[in-house]
């Protein structure tokens, strides 16, 4: 088996491929709020990479009666 080696094929974006993400970081006001879903055990590693990703915006997240809920706060 050979591989087939292509040319003119422009390099993909980088991250998610340009995929939404599942979190509404991004779109987030300061004061909006949501809840993780349930199955999610890794919220606090979700927030340490937006709260790096977007340094001038922070998130916080509290165990609530309902879940894990992330506020945007600045």
């Amino acid at each position: 088996m050979s591989i087939k080696i292509e040319k003119g094929i422009p390099v993909a974006a980088h991250g998610n491929g340009g995929k939404l993400t599942k979190y509404p970081f991004a779109e987030m006001e300061v004061g909006d709020s949501f809840l993780f879903p349930r199955e999610l055990v890794d919220a606090g590693s979700r927030l340490f990479h937006w709260n790096r990703k977007f340094p001038d915006r922070k998130f916080v997240s509290r165990h609530t009666p309902e879940g894990i809920r992330c506020w945007r706060v600045a």
